[in-house]
């Protein structure tokens, strides 16, 4: 049976009218965030790291960042998000495949994280101590798009899933514990570029509804 903890903290806080998560308090806590936070993308994709790709996605895939994105062809582009919410799923020869969330609205959100709680890591990796190794991220070796793409389940993946290169990113990696995924989800964080939010939460509605399933 699905777990339902972000649909009930969803749930919770429209009744309390306090989502879109708007708050001083969330305002603070992402400020701070932002300010303690060191990794940039040059580290992550060092020459050093890049010859060690195992290392890699252990460290950077399953675990949930925001960072400032200028996408590639911007000016050809319906939409696109210049403030991303991933969680990067596959490596590629120039940065990672990953899913961000802000292509999904409010509600859609709550119920895809509930179906990838199924994919958390419980216990940490005993051959590699960083902090973006340990338990509470998503099992990388779980979370990718052959299992996505083959369950019905996760079909809120589709919209989502975009291409990031480290060569665009134009700010920090700001990572995010599981404890503080819950604020993540519902920050109005979003910055879509040549269309609404509206616009684009609707379209993805309607291309998970045109491949069916549920």
């Amino acid at each position: 049976m699905a777990k339902m903890v972000f649909q009930k903290i969803l749930e919770e806080g429209a009744a309390k009218g306090t989502l879109p998560r708007e708050t001083r308090q969330a305002t603070r806590w992402f400020q701070q965030k932002a300010r303690r936070t060191r990794t940039t993308p040059r580290q992550v994709w060092s020459a050093k790291e890049r010859h060690k790709h195992y290392t890699l996605r252990r460290r950077l895939l399953g675990n949930m960042y925001y960072f400032f994105y200028e996408a590639e062809g911007k000016d050809n582009l319906p939409f696109w998000d210049a403030f991303p919410l991933v969680v990067p799923i596959e490596l590629t020869n120039e940065g990672f495949l990953a899913i961000n969330f802000h292509y999904l609205d409010w509600k859609l959100r709550a119920i895809f994280m509930d179906r990838l709680l199924d994919l958390v890591r419980q216990t940490p990796d005993a051959a590699d101590r960083s902090e973006q190794s340990q338990e509470g991220k998503l099992d990388w070796r779980k979370i990718n798009y052959s299992r996505l793409s083959r369950f019905a389940k996760y079909k809120y993946f589709r919209p989502c899933l975009k291409q990031y290169k480290f060569s665009n990113m134009r700010s920090r990696m700001i990572q995010l514990s599981k404890e503080e995924w819950d604020i993540a989800l519902f920050l109005p964080l979003e910055r879509f570029q040549n269309s609404r939010k509206t616009e684009v939460w609707m379209k993805s509605r309607q291309q998970i509804m045109n491949r069916g399933g549920k």
